[in-house]
C-alpha cells in the first residue's frame, strides 16, 4: 500500500485529472508548518510515496489553512476492495508521468506519420475516460496500454522511453 499527497494537475489545461501527475507540496516558509513539511520532504524522497497517514492528514490540514489544497491519494497496482472513494486507473511512470494528464491530446507540434494513429487513439480513449480523466474499466486501461505498447514496439521512442504501468488510484479519506 502507497500513498502520495497530491495537488492540482501538472497539465493546466485538464483540471479534472486526478490521476498521479500532479504537484506536490511545496516548501513555504512557515514555522509552524515546516516540521511536517520536513517530515514529507524526507520520507517522500524522489518517488514521492509516504506511509504516515495521520502526518499526512495533518500536513494537507496545515496547508488548507493557508489556502493551499491537497489530498492523499492510495495508490495499488491491483485493484482492492476499500471503502475509499475510487478515482480511476492512470497510466504512467513510476515516477508519475501520466499519458492520460492532458486528456491524450498530443502536445508535440513535430509532424509525424503516426499524426493519423494518435488522433485515432485520443478520439476512441477520452471517450473512455471518467470525470477524473481516468480510466473507470480495467479493461479500458488494459487496451488502451497494450495499444500504448505496440506503438512503442513499431517506433520505439514515439511516445516516451519507459515503462507504462496501471495505477488504481484511491482518495484516501
Amino acid at each position: 500500500m502507497k500513498f502520495r499527497i497530491l495537488g492540482d494537475s501538472i497539465i493546466t489545461s485538464n483540471s479534472a485529472y486526478k490521476g498521479l501527475y500532479r504537484e506536490e507540496p511545496i516548501y513555504i516558509e512557515d514555522d509552524e508548518l515546516y516540521p511536517f513539511w520536513d517530515w514529507y520532504a524526507t520520507e517522500a524522497g524522489d518517488g514521492g510515496y509516504i506511509s504516515d497517514i495521520e502526518k499526512a492528514k495533518k500536513l494537507v490540514e496545515m496547508y488548507a489553512k493557508k489556502g493551499i489544497y491537497y489530498e492523499i491519494i492510495r495508490i495499488e497496482e491491483q485493484e482492492i476492495s476499500t471503502k475509499n472513494c475510487f478515482l480511476g486507473i492512470d497510466i504512467c511512470t513510476k515516477g508519475g508521468y501520466s499519458l492520460l494528464a492532458s486528456r491524450l491530446e498530443n502536445s508535440n507540434t513535430t509532424k509525424t506519420e503516426m499524426d493519423g494513429i494518435f488522433e485515432l487513439i485520443k478520439v476512441y480513449f477520452q471517450a473512455k475516460l471518467n470525470e477524473h480523466s481516468l480510466f473507470a474499466k480495467n479493461e479500458d486501461a488494459d487496451l488502451f496500454l497494450k495499444v500504448i505498447n505496440e506503438i512503442q514496439q513499431l517506433r520505439p521512442g514515439i511516445i516516451e522511453e519507459d515503462i507504462f504501468k496501471k495505477y488504481y488510484l484511491y482518495k484516501q479519506e
